[in-house]
């Protein structure tokens, strides 16, 4: 697709995605989660939320306009799903700026604790 980054993402069934050499070759379970998804933050349309207990890497999942895209933390690159390419620029920009908190939240999430709300991008 022009002017999109995208992995494949999907609910209830197993994907290959690829972070790195490592990574490349272990497929991903893509599972349901619970109602009690943490809303991180929200700007210009976008919504940032972090589920409790999910899979590694460290990421978050960035939804607009009916895309959802997986974002890893420490590298900004798309995971699974996929963003048009203005929200995933926007996304990225938040990202770098409050990478910190991000990190911090996820090791809270992770432990089954609550999130903090991170700033928006403005």
């Amino acid at each position: 697709m022009l002017g999109r980054e995208t992995a494949q993402l999907g609910y209830d069934r197993q994907c290959s995605v690829s972070i790195d050499a490592e990574a490349k070759s272990q497929p991903v379970r893509m599972v349901r989660h619970d109602r009690r998804v943490p809303r991180i933050s929200e700007f210009y349309g976008i919504v940032i939320e972090m589920y409790f207990a999910d899979h590694p890497p460290a990421h978050f999942h960035a939804r607009y306009s009916g895309d959802e895209a997986l974002i890893v933390i420490e590298t900004g690159e798309v995971f699974a799903g996929s963003l048009p390419s203005r929200a995933l620029r926007l996304v990225r920009e938040w990202l770098d700026l409050h990478r910190d908190e991000l990190v911090a939240n996820w090791e809270r999430a992770s432990a089954g604790q609550p999130t903090e709300r991170v700033a928006p991008l403005r």
